[in-house]
């Protein structure tokens, strides 16, 4: 015989417990509902900083003027120094004053031989009054001899005669010189320097060798030829401004 309980059960209590079923779902309903309509309004999402990468400021580089190259001017050239500054010589009246009293010596043997050489003769006269102040018999301490100091060797391979006869001795210097012009460089600076110091140190440094006495060479070579230069294109007469 089946439980009466099973088969006749509480209305009551079930509606009770539907009725409050309903009730909690309505809360909940209208908890949901109001969370949705009065939902806090969450704060505005910070936009991510931007990294500004700070790019280094360029400098302003003014323009810079540029240095007026001087003009040719008989009283000062520059030696071209392979690269280094080029000193500037000057014509003073310290050189002048020897020019003078040496411009009209052996002038006609010294043109002469200028001219088939091709060489400017205020150069030949400056080279023979820094090797010799115009001495036919000068003999240096190394040998070399007369006005333009050849070396024996050299003055047998020029087929020089005597190398203490003026005339053979200009014609060995100048012809030497215009080998060296040839060979070398075509720049007077770099031909002297071969003169003073040997070719082969000109081509082992590329240029005027270090040696502070062939420097010096040249500026006083250069020195007599601004002044003899001078000196020819004033007629041959050059007042003595020292």
């Amino acid at each position: 015989m089946e439980d009466p309980a099973f088969i006749r059960p509480d209305r009551s209590r079930a509606s009770r417990w539907v009725w409050l079923s309903t009730v909690l779902l309505l809360i909940l309903s209208v908890g949901l509902v109001d969370g949705r309509i009065r939902a806090p309004e969450s704060p505005p999402l910070a936009t991510p900083k931007q990294t500004v990468v700070a790019t280094p400021q360029q400098p302003v580089v003014e323009p810079v003027a540029e240095t007026p190259v001087s003009a040719s001017v008989p009283d000062k050239a520059e030696i071209a120094t392979d690269g280094q500054p080029a000193p500037v010589v000057h014509a003073d009246a310290r050189y002048m004053r020897q020019v003078r009293k040496t411009h009209h010596l052996y002038q006609p043997i010294i043109h002469r031989v200028a001219e088939r050489y091709n060489v400017e003769p205020a150069m030949v006269k400056a080279i023979i009054m820094a090797e010799s102040g115009y001495d036919p018999r000068a003999v240096s301490h190394r040998g070399a001899r007369g006005l333009m100091q050849i070396m024996p060797r050299t003055a047998r391979s020029l087929g020089v005669p005597s190398s203490f006869d003026p005339e053979h001795n200009i014609t060995a210097g100048v012809h030497y010189f215009r080998q060296l012009l040839d060979t070398v460089a075509q720049d007077p600076a770099l031909a002297l320097a071969a003169y003073n110091a040997g070719p082969n140190k000109v081509r082992q440094y590329n240029g005027v060798p270090p040696y502070k006495a062939t420097r010096r060479y040249i500026k006083k070579v250069m020195a007599y030829y601004l002044c003899y230069r001078a000196i020819s294109r004033q007629g041959g007469s050059f007042t003595d401004q020292g």
